[in-house]
């Protein structure tokens, strides 16, 4: 469960489709398969293979049904339509209230019930290998199949494993409850799914090179407790048996109801009448009918008001499948299958407490558990409160009764037969595991060949003989196991403190912590299932006697229990600028990641030539766009054209397909030190940089429809952020744009080196190669749309670009570049959303000659040293310079060349030397936060120091005085950071357009930078992919103002009367803007103009004042 993610655009390679005309052919009887072989992983994917009938019309509620009959072969080479997702619950009490309407997540379908098959190979396995089932997280109410590469399992078993990847209904759909359900449908629907699926691997594996004798269950968070309800299941006696072995990453286990409890059967109420059946004699009959469209609005409104990180749709006892309380089951040890295999994270609840809110144990066991009462609740608080802080406490209650003890009640399950580890590696927070499972899909954040392979085989292992000190490879440096049995004995995977090597060792479990599992168990024996089933168990005396009470946990080398973790929306904040991996938050969002790059290729998809190569596109029906992924704009810029201007690209013959997204260009970090950026040395290399690429110069396109447009439509060309250093092309959804401009634009998303090889600076690079390379790749992909986009449907007069943080930078670059002559124009308009604006140097100041620490200085040429240095090495080099630099700030930007850039932007702006006729501008109202350690001393003197090494103590001093009035110590320099970063050069570049510029502001709380990107693209791969705020005026205004901007150049020309945009002023007027923001309730939209405070003005005018010295 646990989105996505500037790290979240790796997982873009990895959802593309690699079909080939000859793949194996698989009958299964009912339907006859091809599958793709991928040459790039050496494996077969048989992807959306239908396991059962479409769950709609009288099906929806209703147990699966086997698939019909389908003549002819059916290509598997394209990703299924996930199901129906929600979210999780963001309401700040307790979940069984009333609320509005959220919005529905994109590329999804109530006709879900698809699998993929993974096998090693391009042909079928002759020998039956041992077969994974993975069962996806999400909370029961989001995630899919395709998400996780099945291949990466199969190259981490050295080839020994057919990997399965299931889905199921969520939400609602999947786990809607009460009496009526019993009566006339089927309860605990997605577990039904589940089951069927495994019964279907059983009747079918066979086929594909599997043993259906050696299935091993696998799942990650409700994954895992999909697999834990699958190992109880009809009383641990399910026939026949569907696996020999189960495997758990943070089993979820939340509260699990009787299902005609007075909680379920309040919410079935409100479904009910959320979706006018109140009335109705027959309620269930009156869901059917209901349009899947109102149904999902239901679905997503019900589990947004659910208590902050918990979820409104899961499991529930029903009586036949899962017939009492789990914990009552494992204790009798009624379960499915031979042995297990569980692991755990340290810090697993808090993705799901909210960090912002006051924080006390007694109210949250309250909330989170409604059926206690205030006997109970102190007891929770006493049982905790030597548990670190209130914060602490509660981050604990979370994690230990939703994922940690369930874990250890199944391991007592499987007396010796059980193995237990813990994922520790700092943070160690729930899901972050799952990079070291699918590193394909996510970058892991460790990136240690000894963990990596210790981690990941310890599970192969297990699920080839059920014992993981089989191992795999002799260099795997993994000790012995033991099971669990043998006193409590857990395996511990972390790292060396200095983060250079791996730490794996024994332990035995913390005492204290199996003492409040068991009186947890207690309490929530007595409260939480108090309507269990009558012939049910209830917990009493003791729980789990085999708890050995001698042990004590080893705490050698465990992040520690209090972390000064920041919310939920700063961490979303992060990970749209790459700065964290984006596996820490996922509570839900993770699992809805990169679903928009899937192929959907339709047969007669439409074919552009643009004369040096022609692309056939592909069409999404679910958006009704047709994207062309990959088109290639310039030559690979390796071997002699490394640090040189982009070249225009070869003549390609035949037909090239266009449905998979691009690779994205090499990626670096951010600076991490706590000193000057200028004295940075080298540094070990950090990661190892995957699925990435040199050869990366490539641009998407994206046109409304199936068909190429006959009117010429106005062109949004974004480029994306990521401080020169990060970020991809594919990472934003161009059908997003699209579909909130009702249909009106072509969109094109750029790709453009990034790094040192992007914007490596010097008087050699000057000599002997280009300058800002990266940005002379931006201009020749917007020269390719002058010539090319008609062919597309799009009008080169009418172009727009627009870019966030620095792409908004980048085009700032373009509006200043060649004096504002550029020739012939490249856009007509241009939009910056928090215009990042680093310190730019002549491309021969001291401070850029920094980065010549290679190997290569001694050569008598060092351009065509570093041209033959191999890439791996250049990668190294670049990934350590820029975490030398200082925190969150970057070491490869933009530099004033001479030619391209001619001059300081700040100069160029004043000078009025832009290209385009117009301008809008969106700033985010605390941008720097990000970019400021907030745990460091703050002192907003020593700051300026600090990032401007040019700035000598009487500009110290002056900056620490313009400031002293700006709140705290830090909120002084989180200030300096996003007024002199972004804020002060958004209105620079607002005062070169004079009477042709817009300004709006993002309030939206917290405001921080990055946050405004979901409201432009809402299914994109790098933010939260649920807005924080899901109100349909508020996104309605927000995302039309620039698309109405785009056509017209004119926000106040709407296309939607229902958007609630006040009229916008130009910024010349009063220097008026509109902001952007909600009710202090959060139940409306707050849009409104105001006027820039004169304070702030005065600020930027200082900066502006020395921007010589601070390269602006």
């Amino acid at each position: 469960m646990a989105r996505l993610i500037v790290a979240l655009s790796l997982a873009a390679s990895v959802l593309i489709s690699y079909a080939q005309s000859n793949g194996p052919i698989v009958d299964l009887g009912y339907a006859t398969y091809q599958g793709s072989f991928d040459p790039t992983t050496n494996v077969t994917n048989f992807f959306g293979l239908r396991f059962a009938l479409p769950p709609t019309g009288d099906l929806r509620f209703q147990a699966p049904q086997p698939p019909a009959n389908v003549s002819g072969v059916q290509q598997a080479d394209t990703r299924p339509p996930e199901c129906l997702q929600a979210g999780n619950g963001a309401s700040p009490t307790n979940p069984f209230s009333n609320q509005t309407v959220k919005r529905q997540g994109p590329q999804q379908s109530e006709d879900c019930l698809f699998l993929n098959v993974h096998v090693p190979g391009s042909t079928i396995p002759g020998e039956g290998l041992t077969t994974i089932v993975w069962i996806h997280g999400g909370g029961y109410v989001s995630g899919s199949a395709s998400v996780f590469p099945g291949s990466d399992l199969i190259n981490e078993s050295d080839r020994q494993v057919v990997v399965v990847t299931i889905q199921y209904r969520l939400g609602i759909f999947g786990f809607l409850a009460g009496q009526a359900v019993k009566d006339n449908g089927a309860l605990n629907a997605g577990l039904l799914d589940q089951d069927f699926a495994l019964r279907w691997v059983q009747a079918h594996i066979s086929k594909f090179g599997g043993d259906p004798t050696r299935v091993t269950i696998w799942g990650e968070s409700a994954g895992a407790g999909s697999v834990l309800q699958q190992v109880v299941a009809n009383d641990g006696q399910t026939d026949p048996p569907l696996f020999r072995a189960a495997m758990t990453s943070s089993t979820f286990l939340p509260s699990q109801y009787k299902f005609n409890d007075p909680i379920p059967e309040a919410l079935f109420s409100q479904i009910v009448a959320q979706t006018n059946c109140s009335s109705s004699l027959d309620s269930l009959a009156c869901l059917r009918a209901v349009d899947v469209n109102i149904l999902q609005n239901v679905n997503v409104a019900i589990v947004q008001a659910g208590f902050f990180g918990t979820f409104v749709a899961a499991p529930v006892v029903d009586g036949t499948f899962i017939t009492q309380r789990v914990t009552e089951a494992l204790k009798q040890g009624k379960v499915n299958g031979q042995a297990l295999f569980a692991m755990t994270n340290t810090n697993e609840g808090i993705n799901f407490v909210n960090q912002t809110a006051p924080a006390n144990a007694t109210v949250y066991a309250g909330q989170l558990f409604p059926n206690f009462g205030l006997e109970q609740d102190e007891e929770v608080a006493r049982l905790y409160a030597d548990v670190g802080t209130p914060l602490d406490q509660v981050n604990r209650i979370q994690g230990e009764s939703i994922f940690i003890c369930p874990s250890y009640f199944l391991l007592s399950a499987f007396p010796d037969k059980s193995f237990k580890g813990e994922f520790a590696l700092p943070p160690a927070l729930h899901a972050m595991d799952v990079a070291y499972y699918f590193p394909s899909a996510l970058p892991p954040s460790f990136q240690n060949p000894d963990f990596l392979k210790a981690f990941s085989q310890s599970f192969l292992s297990f699920a080839i003989s059920l014992d993981p000190n089989n191992k795999l490879d002799p260099g795997n440096i993994t000790p012995q196991w033991n099971t669990f049995s043998v006193n409590n004995t857990e395996m511990l995977f972390n790292r060396t403190e200095d983060s250079t090597a791996a730490v794996i060792h024994t332990f035995s479990t913390d005492q204290d912590l199996l003492d409040r599992c068991r009186m947890g168990t207690l309490l929530l024996g007595d409260r939480i299932q108090a309507h269990t089933l009558t012939n049910g168990p209830e917990a009493s005396g003791s729980v789990y006697d085999e708890f050995d009470s001698s042990t004590k946990m080893n705490n050698d080398l465990r992040p520690p229990k209090s972390l000064n973790t920041p919310s939920r929306e700063f961490l979303q904040s992060l990970v749209v600028f790459g700065v964290i991996s984006a596996m820490t938050l996922l509570t839900v969002t993770a699992l809805l990641i990169s679903s928009f790059l899937s192929s959907y290729a339709q047969p007669h998809a439409p074919i552009v030539d643009l004369g040096y190569a022609s692309y056939e596109g592909s069409f999404n029906s679910t958006t009704n766009v047709t994207n062309f992924f990959g088109l290639r704009y310039a030559a690979p810029p390796i071997g002699d054209l490394r640090f040189r201007a982009p070249r225009p690209p070869a003549n390609v013959s035949g037909l090239q397909q266009a449905d998979t997204a691009p690779p994205e260009c090499i990626q670096a970090t951010l600076g991490q030190t706590s000193g000057n950026t200028s004295s940075a040395s080298s540094h070990n290399l950090k990661r190892e940089v995957r699925e990435q690429t040199e050869d990366c110069l490539f641009l998407n396109v994206h046109i409304p429809g199936s068909t190429i447009p006959e009117a010429k439509l106005p062109t949004v060309v974004w480029i994306h952020g990521g401080g020169y250093s990060l970020g991809s092309a594919s990472d934003f959804p161009g059908s997003d744009l699209i579909n909130e401009s009702d249909g009106q634009v072509v969109v094109v998303t750029i790709q453009y080196r990034l790094g040192l090889f992007g914007f490596l600076a010097g008087e050699q690079v000057k000599a002997n190669g280009n300058l800002n390379a990266g940005l002379l790749d931006q201009d020749l992909a917007l020269r390719w749309v002058q010539t090319h986009i008609s062919k597309f449907g799009g009008d080169p007069t009418k172009v727009t670009v627009w870019g966030e943080s620095a792409g908004a930078g980048s085009v700032l670059q373009h509006v200043i570049a060649n004096d504002g002559q550029t020739n012939p124009q490249l856009f007509r308009a241009a939009i910056t959303s928090s215009t990042f604006t680093p310190s730019q140097y002549h491309f021969n100041d001291p401070i850029v000659e920094v980065v010549w620490q290679t190997n290569c200085s001694s050569t008598s040429d060092v351009m065509a040293c570093l041209r033959g240095t191999d890439v791996s090495v250049l990668q190294a080099v670049n990934e350590n310079l820029n975490p030398s630099s200082l925190f969150e700030t970057f070491v490869f930007v933009p530099v004033v060349d001479g030619t391209f850039i001619t001059q300081r932007p700040t100069e160029a702006l004043k000078q009025g030397k832009v290209n385009g006729q117009a301008l809008l501008a969106i700033a985010n109202t605390n941008e720097g936060v990000i970019f400021v350690n907030q745990t460091a001393p703050a002192n907003a003197t020593l700051y300026a120091g600090q990032i401007f090494p040019k700035f000598g103590e009487e500009q110290d001093q002056e900056v620490g005085k313009l400031y002293a009035g700006v709140g705290t110590p830090l909120d002084q320099v989180n200030r300096i950071q996003g007024e002199v970063t972004f804020i002060c050069p958004t209105y620079f570049l607002l005062n070169a357009f004079r009477n042709n510029s817009f300004k709006g502001e993002f309030a939206l709380p917290p405001a921080f930078h990055g946050q405004d990107i979901d409201f432009y693209f809402p299914s994109n791969t790098v933010g939260n992919a649920v807005l924080s705020f899901p109100n349909v005026d508020f996104h309605k205004a927000f995302s039309q103002s620039f698309l109405t901007f785009v056509i017209s150049l004119d926000p106040n020309v709407k296309f939607d009367s229902t958007n609630i945009t006040p009229q916008w002023n130009k910024y010349s007027a009063n220097h008026t803007e509109m902001s952007f923001n909600r009710t202090e309730d959060s139940s409306a939209a707050a849009i409104h103009t105001f006027s820039t405070d004169q304070a702030l003005l005065d600020r930027c005018s200082f900066w502006e004042s020395v921007g010589e010295l601070i390269g602006k």
